[in-house]
């Protein structure tokens, strides 16, 4: 059999290329885009076989809804009721790095929902974003479905090399797996050129679909913003573990946001994270353990003196400002991970205790404790990392390992589906009725009234 693999393109801002990309998003094509966050994989929202490409390409869980992007009020509204309390967020933070979460319009698509009852919305402020989701909108499209455009689970990427870099990796693996699968065919996969990313970090999520705002996901927009805006205080919701062994897949909860994972944003080699204190004790355990190379940020070379160390990479000092860490963050791993060294090395510049208490912090380090929470937790065997795919779906882990999932608010609709499963979404009749073509007209149906 011959391994069939789509074609890639990487386009530049010229308004042109943009009305392009928005054309091939609406047929069912792929288009990785820049935002104000990190880079975004999109696919037309309206259509289910672009939504279970995307699903296929990134190897995402079908159950694991996706952040709709949207070019404004108009749009939003034909997705989601918009109560007053996101009618006031909107006016103040939209566009911008803010996504929402809200009841979902009943005769919406549900391909990239995740079986919720819920839908995230989010309108970004990247110019390129804006103009492309802008020219979307006026040839009929409804909503970009975008996670990051990066494997699953793997660092978000936030300079456009990267992301050409997975998007290449994926396609690959993509057209590999066909040979000996039934993944969907690919469509074409183009990517916007923005440059980087300003922020470095994903969205903040914030769930308005009950009485009570909590942030599912810290972000760009802090609490503090939220809670200012709406003059209340909002909780920060944290994922609870539970045991993959101990637990049957009917009673797991599935996410209710995209990027809620307990381990999530990670490279694929382990990750220590530390303050100076701590330093010392933890590099003779790796030596114990056999690590010679290792890649350090915020590690005097100094340090390393009483150990046979190799440094693969030395990024010198940590930022002591959470926005500039936020901006690094995911370069610096990236270019850590891809290293000859065999574990990586981050040490803060206070203990991490002191920073999980600071608001400005908040978002840093949910994204250093999800990229470091395999390692804590054993769930990585350092020996096998070499040894996973160039995209690192293998993730090395033990098979004996208790995989932790993280437990949100709606029950599972299929026990028989695992985690690893990405079995096309079910969809009611209704539903079925609103893909496509027809979904313009359920969409006028509607109206832009919330």
């Amino acid at each position: 059999m011959i391994m069939e693999q789509a074609n890639f393109r990487r386009l530049s801002t010229d308004s042109s290329e943009i009305n392009e990309a928005a054309s091939h998003l609406r047929r069912g094509g792929i288009v990785a885009f820049p935002t104000e966050t990190v880079y975004g994989l999109g696919a037309n929202a309206a259509k289910q076989a672009a939504v279970e490409a995307l699903f296929a390409l990134k190897q995402r869980p079908s159950d694991h809804p996706l952040i709709i992007h949207v070019s404004g009020l108009a749009d939003a509204s034909s997705w989601a009721k918009l109560n007053p309390l996101a009618l006031r967020v909107i006016g103040a933070l939209w566009p911008g790095p803010l996504s929402l979460i809200l009841p979902r319009r009943p005769a919406i698509p549900m391909h990239a929902l995740g079986a919720q009852k819920t839908v995230a919305l989010r309108c970004p402020s990247h110019p390129v974003a804006r103009a492309l989701l802008s020219q979307f909108s006026a040839i009929g499209g409804k909503g970009v479905a975008a996670p990051s455009a990066n494997p699953y689970g793997k660092l978000s990427p936030t300079d456009p090399d990267h992301v050409e870099s997975d998007m290449r990796r994926m396609m690959y693996a993509h057209a590999s797996r066909r040979l000996r699968l039934s993944d969907p065919k690919l469509p074409d996969c183009w990517m916007i050129d923005g440059g980087s990313s300003d922020a470095g970090i994903e969205s903040t999520v914030l769930d308005l679909s009950t009485d009570e705002p909590r942030v599912l996901r810290p972000g760009v927009i802090s609490r503090e913003q939220l809670e200012a805006v709406l003059g209340m205080p909002i909780p920060l919701i944290k994922p609870q573990a539970i045991e993959a062994k101990t637990q049957k897949r009917s009673n797991l909860l599935l996410p209710k946001a995209s990027g809620t994972l307990l381990s999530h944003y990670a490279p694929n080699k382990p990750l220590y994270v530390l303050d100076q204190s701590l330093l010392a004790p933890k590099l003779a355990e790796l030596h114990q353990q056999g690590f010679r190379r290792l890649a350090l940020w915020g590690v005097e070379a100094q340090s390393l003196d009483a150990y046979e160390f190799e440094i693969s990479l030395g990024l010198g000092a940590v930022p002591d400002s959470p926005e500039s860490m936020a901006q690094l963050l995911y370069r610096q791993l990236r270019s850590m991970d891809e290293s000859e060294a065999e574990a990586l090395i981050v040490v803060l510049p206070s203990p991490i205790d002191m920073l999980r208490d600071d608001k400005g912090w908040e978002a840093v380090i949910d994204r250093i404790e999800r990229a470091s929470y395999a390692t804590k937790h054993g769930l990585i065997n350092p020996k096998a990392v070499a040894k996973s795919d160039p995209v690192g779906h293998d993730m090395a882990l033990p098979a004996d390992s208790d995989m932790m999932f993280e437990q949100f608010e709606q029950p599972l609709q299929s026990p028989q589906q695992t985690p690893q499963q990405s079995a096309p979404q079910q969809m009611l009749p209704a539903q079925e009725a609103a893909d496509d073509l027809d979904f313009d007209m359920s969409f006028d149906d509607l109206g832009a009234n919330p």
